[in-house]
């Protein structure tokens, strides 16, 4: 709809250069949807959010009633994540040498979203008593195969 109401302008003011698509769209694309990075950060944050929220009335009611499917959730980020961090250290980082490992994952935001994320998120996962089962390892792939198809597609 914003891009038929930016040809209608482009139109009436034919002189003027008016873009086709917004600056949130221009953000989305360049920034959270082309990283898988990104989308596993974004994905861990409001899992981990809803966790905390959970935890929170736990604590105060003295209950137990995270949901399972929350717990499930929590896993996939973790794996998300762990993709995140295995795709760096074995593929991006390794061709630079030490200055590769040095660069995605130390500096700015890389330390975060390479490292401690990924690590301290796979730890955390480690030492809860949760139960997965076997086919949820089969669930997980979904997002990451269909991320991996529309990438080939848009890039290839």
């Amino acid at each position: 709809m914003l891009y038929d109401c930016n040809i209608f302008a482009t139109s009436l003011m034919p002189n003027t250069l008016i873009p086709p698509y917004s600056d949130i769209y221009y953000i989305i694309k360049n920034f959270f949807i082309q990283f898988y990075t990104n989308l596993s950060n974004i994905f861990s944050f409001f899992v981990s959010a809803i966790y905390a929220f959970y935890l929170i009335l736990d604590i105060k009611y003295n209950t137990n009633n995270v949901p399972k499917i929350l717990m499930k959730l929590r896993y996939f980020a973790t794996v998300y994540l762990t993709v995140t961090f295995t795709i760096v250290a074995f593929v991006l980082a390794p061709p630079s040498g030490l200055g590769g490992f040095i660069y995605f994952f130390t500096e700015g935001s890389s330390l975060y979203h390479h490292l401690l994320v990924p690590v301290i998120s796979f730890i955390l996962l480690w030492f809860e008593n949760n139960n997965i089962r076997f086919k949820d390892t089969f669930y997980v792939l979904i997002p990451t195969i269909l991320y991996g198809i529309v990438m080939l597609i848009l890039n290839g």
